[in-house]
């Protein structure tokens, strides 16, 4: 989606794999975009530490040959990442050396302060926002087996990777709590380990009203996913999250949410979704719980009231959030990068 906002400015793109084939093509380059170029993997140490001093080398390389560069902050550090002082400092690097410091939600330049100084946030970060989903998913229904058929139960959905920051246990946790009231939950996605996937399994069967899907998802299941829930349920953690692509996702399938109050959702109206924060771990599942049962009752009282709901947020991220207006956004960055 980004390259394509970007095309639409009038800019080539090439990969950036080219420019270390090319030293003619380095040259001709006047800015490189980088995504998750801050990240830090899980390697052991022998084979980390000449990861990074590679991708530092690399900064050096794009500086030496007079290339602008766009850093995009998407997290306050990568999930389940088992490296967090080194992240920091890849963090902080990156933002130092970047021209330009392209954040996706307001609250990034908050963020952005255990990073940087108040002058270079003013100076280097421009918001460009995250975009919707729309046209990138098919819009035709299919047959998903696992989903139930009982529209007089209110059906929540997680759908994308299995993984523990996304704290599927507290979803499963909250179903249990429900499980004798009109409720049913969907877990969609493809689990970290096979490990995982048996302990997500054991719970699941637990609460007894738990469709799970433990599997990639195609995305021509996306549509019917999507269709078949009244809300979708993101407890994130606030420790790592600020954006969500997962939030965007949902908000373009006109879908409210259960969700932690994360950068990407403080920029949408409050009274749309039942967002919540928590201080710590243990204020987490009091804190979901409490939406979730506001959800619950709004749901009861109505059953069109979530569908208008996300109806809401849609029509709003229209406005803010299309791909067009973020294309108009990098379009700015990039004009003023040239000047």
């Amino acid at each position: 989606m980004i390259k394509t906002a970007i095309e639409s400015n009038g800019y080539e793109v090439v990969p950036m794999k080219s420019l270390f084939g090319s030293h003619s093509l380095a040259k001709e380059v006047q800015v490189i975009t980088l995504n998750w170029f801050d990240a830090v993997p899980d390697y052991p140490m022998p084979k980390l530490l000449p990861y990074l001093v590679r991708n530092i080398a690399r900064i050096y390389y794009f500086k030496a040959n007079h290339i602008k560069i766009i850093h995009t902050f998407h997290n306050m550090l990568p999930h389940d990442t088992k490296h967090p002082v080194l992240s920091s400092y890849i963090i902080k690097f990156m933002c130092n050396h970047a021209d330009r410091v392209a954040v996706l939600c307001d609250y990034s330049k908050t963020a952005l302060k255990l990073y940087m100084t108040d002058e270079d946030i003013a100076q280097k970060v421009r918001v460009v926002y995250h975009p919707t989903y729309d046209g990138i998913y098919p819009t035709s229904e299919v047959n998903i087996p696992e989903l139930s058929s009982d529209s007089n139960k209110m059906h929540i959905l997680f759908v994308g990777n299995i993984r523990p920051y996304k704290n599927i246990e507290m979803i499963l946790k909250i179903a249990e709590d429900y499980k004798e009231k009109d409720v049913e939950f969907t877990i969609a996605g493809k689990p970290i380990s096979e490990e995982y996937a048996t302990q997500i399994r054991k719970l699941g069967v637990k609460a007894g009203n738990v469709n799970l899907i433990p599997r990639f998802i195609k995305d021509e299941e996306m549509t019917s996913l999507y269709q078949w829930a009244d809300i979708v349920f993101l407890p994130l953690s606030e420790k790592s999250s600020l954006n969500s692509g997962s939030a965007m996702l949902s908000i373009t399938f006109k879908k409210t949410l259960v969700a932690t109050l994360v950068g990407t959702l403080m920029d949408f109206p409050q009274d749309s979704m039942f967002t919540y924060r928590y201080d710590n771990e243990e204020e987490h599942y009091h804190a979901a719980s409490v939406a979730f049962e506001r959800a619950f009752q709004t749901w009861q009282s109505n059953h069109s009231n979530l569908r208008d709901m996300g109806e809401q947020l849609y029509l709003y991220a229209q406005k803010k959030f299309s791909l067009p207006e973020v294309a108009k956004r990098y379009g700015l960055i990039y004009s003023e990068l040239e000047n």
